[in-house]
């Protein structure tokens, strides 16, 4: 039986249940504890079935899973006893990376911008979403085209948000409580940051340009070290940084570098993550398909892996066929994700089987 690798950027653990979202596919899924099994759910209705990276994120809100969007249009929202969707829309919904994380503070829905230019806030009192509300980020640096924000790891440290820039040397700090915010210049020559982490004492900030080899310590106030990391440019893009058990975990494309917090000395490792992340708990996605995460003190894995035929047939049962699979397109572009067999097992299960209905005319 031929499996296909899942990759997802976050998991939603409820009950004995854990949810995830395809990151290769438009697709809900649900791992059912009891047999073992991993199923799909559902589609978000109105976007595309091969849509990439759509979801960065679940969110448990009483009965219903808020879906942080990362390239899809709206923010979707599934009601499980009922099974239905609902929406919100987007005042700009054709940017492509809007959000990467969010957080949840007296029930209240706070998404951190990647490429979008607020952050939005969602206020759930009693599990009842209200009306979206915007922050304007107001910053206070100089103007840069192409503004990359804040990538996935942020800090949250005495009711205040610390988020890293992808695109200038500045960290955003939000006070939840006062609803005061303040953009901190940090006086480097980074060029943007990666991720922030938090030791209990310091600050750790990544760096996002490839050829940089050091990390910075900030204390939060005025003193600013470096760290060097055992590193190199081939080691591939930054992905960002985690606090561990007294060590940093900088996230890298081909390789991760563990620094000791005591000594400041760095170990580079071959293996790569996903995702790793220690926010409210530990979990962890490796590029080979597997999910490790702690439950009673012991760590636990499970195979994203799906059988192929039964991906198959949900892309096409949901796609309306070969019509929908090029989405009014004359041109399909195969990729890691969506390969020639697929098609073919889509155009094989399509019943009408007929490529006039792709393009609603004729091949000369």
């Amino acid at each position: 039986m031929k499996k296909k690798r899942i990759l997802t950027y976050n998991s939603l653990h409820i009950d004995e249940d854990i949810y995830f979202f395809d990151a290769g596919i438009n697709a809900l899924i649900k791992y059912e504890n009891n047999n073992g099994k991993l199923r799909y759910v559902s589609p978000l209705p109105t976007e595309n079935i091969l849509g990439e990276c759509l979801i960065s994120q679940l969110v448990l809100l009483g009965d219903k899973i808020i879906c942080v969007p990362l390239n899809a249009k709206r923010i979707w929202i599934y009601n499980m006893i009922s099974g239905s969707w609902d929406y919100i829309e987007l005042g700009f919904p054709d940017v492509q990376y809007k959000f990467m994380k969010s957080i949840v503070y007296n029930e209240t829905i706070y998404m951190i911008p990647t490429k979008y230019p607020k952050i939005l806030v969602i206020n759930a009192e009693g599990k009842i979403l209200r009306d979206l509300q915007e922050i304007d980020l107001d910053y206070s640096g100089k103007a840069i085209e192409d503004m990359i924000w804040f990538r996935s790891d942020i800090v949250v440290d005495d009711n205040k948000i610390y988020a890293a820039c992808c695109s200038a040397d500045f960290v955003f700090k939000y006070d939840l409580t006062l609803k005061k915010k303040e953009w901190i210049c940090l006086n480097t020559d980074f060029g943007g940051f990666s991720g922030i982490a938090f030791d209990g004492s310091d600050f750790w900030l990544s760096p996002k340009k490839r050829e940089i080899s050091k990390a910075l310590r900030w204390n939060g106030h005025d003193e600013v070290n470096e760290i060097h990391l055992n590193t190199d440019f081939q080691d591939g893009s930054y992905r960002g940084i985690v606090y561990d058990k007294g060590e940093m975990i900088v996230k890298r494309e081909n390789s991760s570098i563990v620094i000791n917090v005591n000594n400041f000395k760095s170990q580079r490792k071959d293996r790569a993550y996903f995702v790793y992340e220690n926010f409210d708990e530990k979990k962890v996605v490796d590029y080979d398909g597997n999910y490790f995460y702690l439950r009673d003190g012991v760590v636990r894995k499970i195979e994203l892996m799906m059988d192929s035929r039964y991906r198959s047939d949900f892309i096409s049962s949901n796609s309306g066929g070969v019509k929908g699979i090029f989405n009014k397109s004359l041109i399909l572009q195969e990729n890691i994700e969506f390969q020639l067999e697929d098609y073919l097992s889509v155009l094989i299960k399509d019943k009408k089987g007929n490529y006039e209905q792709i393009f609603n005319g004729k091949f000369d």
